[in-house]
């Protein structure tokens, strides 16, 4: 198959008291699943909270790294996966996923087969997902993968074995940044040895900066006659 576009599969273990009672039943480092269409996984979708403080409340959701659930949680930890998938491919999970996008209302949680499902016993409803069980079927239906790559049960960390799949990032959620962003060498790691030795003219042309900059604030400071540059403490 020719490589042309990825897809984006998060494995993450938030430390919600939900996921912390499946990682004791499962023995499983993640317990939840999204699908991001974009390297910079913005946005991912999957079934989860509708709102943040609300564990009761599921639903077909759009997620952020920053905000909502992940950011509610800021310690959530995650592996990102790349997989490789025909442009046509791609196109057809983009519609269904915006297809399903405008019809959200219509989809519900599936918690009834999230609670079987760690019992290896398989429940489905019309219109309800669990996390892990919409990311298979979006992959799936698109051809992504062959039907039978998992069994019944799909649980988030299965993903994390899947064929063709390459792990970009491992860690704190929050810190995931695209390869194309990524620094080429973070601040706290600069190496002083690789820095050009500064010369008598660098530090008069700094100086001389400096001294320029402060005297165009000076004129540009209001003056203490009650004008328009009075303005509330």
């Amino acid at each position: 198959m020719q490589e042309e576009r990825k897809l984006y599969i998060v494995v993450s273990q938030t430390g919600t008291a939900l996921s912390r009672i499946l990682k004791v039943l499962t023995g499983a480092k993640y317990n939840h699943a999204s699908l991001s269409l974009e390297e910079s996984l913005v946005p991912m979708y999957s079934f989860g909270r509708k709102y943040p403080c609300n564990p009761f409340w599921g639903a077909f959701v759009r997620e952020y790294s920053d905000k909502g659930t992940f950011g509610r949680f800021r310690n959530t930890e995650a592996q990102v996966l790349a997989l490789p998938c025909t442009q046509a491919q791609y196109d057809a999970i983009r519609e269904r996923i915006e297809k399903m996008w405008r019809e959200r209302e219509k989809y519900h949680y599936n918690y009834g087969g999230l609670f079987l499902a760690y019992f290896s016993k398989k429940h489905r409803r019309k219109h309800h997902y669990y996390c892990s069980e919409f990311v298979r079927e979006i992959l799936e239906r698109s051809g992504v993968i062959p039907p039978g790559t998992f069994g019944e049960i799909v649980k988030p960390i299965d993903f994390l074995g899947l064929p063709g799949a390459k792990l970009i990032y491992c860690g704190k959620l929050r810190k995931y940044r695209p390869a194309s962003r990524q620094p080429a060498l973070p601040d706290a790691e600069a190496r002083t040895e690789e820095r050009a030795p500064l010369t008598a003219a660098d530090v008069f042309a700094a100086s001389s900066v400096r001294i320029a900059r402060e005297a165009a604030i000076a004129d540009a400071a209001p003056r203490s006659d009650g004008g328009e540059g009075a303005g509330e403490r």
